[in-house]
């Protein structure tokens, strides 16, 4: 239960192991994480107890098999994580070797918010947001060029489940994403299992392959609110 302030450090790995570049377990309300650059790890970032108001700004993830893993269920617990910040992160080119689940999972995880952060180049499911979530916010983001790999799946949130409540994208560009290796053309940049909404958003090249079968949003039987599109 120490406040942590960690700055201006290169983590880099190069084995795509089960191994963890940060780890957190019990820190302080209020530690900081700032330009920190994680490459090649098999994870990037797992929390494995109850934490809030942590703030992460200029974070670079690249080449992870996984990036934030916020899902204390995977280490047989089931925390709720809190009032988490990333500022200016850029998470790119993740989970290539991943190709069946979700490079980044928020599981349990009320009112975190994401702001001016990229998501480009990411492949596989991209993001799951599962469990108790709620109350989570994407401000200013970018969403590009994730590269499905998988049939019947989606590009940069694979899905928003039904147990979640109230996802926000504000002033978000949303773009296209490619197909990889799979024979199927249907796919969705989107995938939502509950509701969410879009503020001021655009949604950008929706048509840039397989327009026929390319979507932007597949709601299920979600309710989606897109406001000023």
């Amino acid at each position: 239960d120490i406040q942590v302030e960690f700055r201006d450090f290169v983590v880099m790995d190069g084995s795509y192991d089960s191994n963890y570049a940060f780890r957190f377990g019990k820190i302080d309300r209020y530690s900081k994480f700032q330009n920190i650059r994680i490459l090649q790890f098999g994870t990037a970032m797992i929390f494995q107890s109850p934490l809030y108001r942590i703030t992460f700004n200029d974070i670079f993830i690249r080449d992870c098999k996984y990036t934030i893993i916020a899902d204390s269920s995977q280490l047989g617990f089931s925390n709720v994580l809190t009032e988490f910040v990333f500022n200016r992160c850029y998470i790119d080119n993740n989970g290539r070797i991943n190709s069946n689940t979700n490079h980044m999972v928020l599981y349990n995880c009320q009112e975190f918010k994401f702001n001016d952060c990229i998501f480009e180049g990411n492949f596989s499911y991209g993001m799951n947001i599962t469990g108790a979530s709620e109350n989570n916010i994407f401000d200013k983001c970018r969403f590009e060029e994730t590269e499905v790999n998988t049939e019947n799946s989606s590009g940069h949130i694979h899905n928003i489940s039904e147990t979640v409540n109230n996802v926000t994208f504000t002033m978000c560009e949303i773009a296209y994403n490619k197909k990889g290796t799979t024979s199927n053309k249907n796919y969705s940049l989107f995938y939502i299992g509950n509701n969410a909404k879009f503020i001021d958003c655009q949604f950008i090249d929706l048509s840039n392959e397989n327009p026929e079968n390319t979507f932007g949003i597949t709601p299920d039987s979600a309710i989606i609110q897109i406001i000023n599109p």
